[in-house]
């Protein structure tokens, strides 16, 4: 049930960001649960990037990212503290512990289970960066996690390229208890990403990037005076392939238009999607997209989905 490529691994995470800092850097972290130490662990940081079977220590541009190996708890500590020591001083930061439960099924798009890990990506700098579980035989999933935004949420086993592509979820806001299904398919949908006509049409946009199992193309083509390697994985796409949904009702597809995502002399074939605009509400909103197709001869199936909330992702004018 659990292959090598993903092995569930219990952690302390830290991102911080700072002003100045100072190397050696001593950091003592302390999990409480009802008011006991459940765990405590010190490392000492010399600035430099390990390679350590302990701990993982990144450094950028006035911040650090640290994860701290750890044996898994029996309860989940209500509190952390934490210690940051350096030759000109000491800070000390106390946080409570909030999570939340996010269960559902994972299947095929026949409907049948599909047993696979379901991986919560934290914001931070690179994707090991991470925390999960795995399904039992029938797809069925159950894990508790901190309450937060996360970048991503990746669905999928270790037929990853084989026979599946992943599914993929966005900018995930992990405040409440939910239920999330997932279809495992041969497509894919990355990077989705929501955004609204503010002051013009009443619509919604949503960026993302497709990919598709077993095709790929690779061409030249100048994109406004640049000349760019093109590396095309994407299914040709007919608004007719598409259904979208927010909170669970549909919303009309109103156009679907190609552009390519560009970076260093290298371009993927992506979609914009015109879909109508989702009704206002203080609640979380929920958008998920779903692609079936028969292009070219390759048959592709895929889900994505992303979160947002009116009131403090887009300065969006009610109508």
């Amino acid at each position: 049930m659990q292959p090598e490529f993903y092995s569930l691994r219990s952690q302390f995470g830290m991102y911080c960001e700072y002003n100045e800092l100072s190397f050696p850097l001593r950091i003592t972290v302390t999990a409480y649960s009802d008011n006991n130490i459940s765990v405590e662990k010190t490392v000492i940081l010399n600035g430099e990037n390990p390679n350590n079977e302990e701990y993982n220590f990144v450094l950028k541009d006035k911040s650090f990212l640290l994860e701290v190996w750890c044996d898994a708890v029996s309860i989940l500590p209500d509190k952390l503290y934490a210690k940051i020591q350096t030759t000109t001083g000491e800070t000390e930061i106390q946080q409570d512990c909030e999570y939340a439960t996010i269960k559902g099924k994972i299947t095929d798009f026949d409907g049948k289970p599909f047993p696979a890990s379901v991986q919560f990506f934290r914001y931070g700098f690179s994707y090991p960066h991470r925390m999960g579980v795995w399904s039992d035989s029938e797809g069925n999933y159950s894990v508790t996690v901190p309450k937060g935004r996360y970048n991503a949420i990746f669905v999928d086993d270790d037929s990853y390229r084989k026979s599946t592509l992943e599914n993929w979820c966005w900018n995930m806001i992990i405040d409440c208890d939910e239920t999330l299904d997932f279809k495992v398919g041969t497509g894919e949908i990355y990077s989705l990403t929501p955004w609204f006509s503010n002051g013009g049409m009443p619509v919604m946009f949503l960026y993302f990037r497709p990919m598709i199992l077993g095709y790929k193309r690779e061409y030249k083509m100048r994109i406004n005076s640049s000349e760019y390697n093109i590396i095309d994985i994407a299914p040709q796409l007919e608004p007719k392939d598409i259904k979208v949904t927010a909170n669970n009702k549909d919303l009309q597809i109103i156009s679907l238009q190609t552009i390519y995502e560009t970076c260093d002399g290298m371009a993927m074939p992506a979609y914009i999607l015109q879909v109508e605009k989702p009704r206002y509400s203080a609640e979380k909103q929920r958008v998920t997209v779903e692609y079936c197709t028969d292009a070219e001869g390759y048959t592709a199936a895929s889900q994505g989905r992303c979160q947002f909330y009116f009131k403090d992702s887009f300065g969006t004018l009610i109508k």
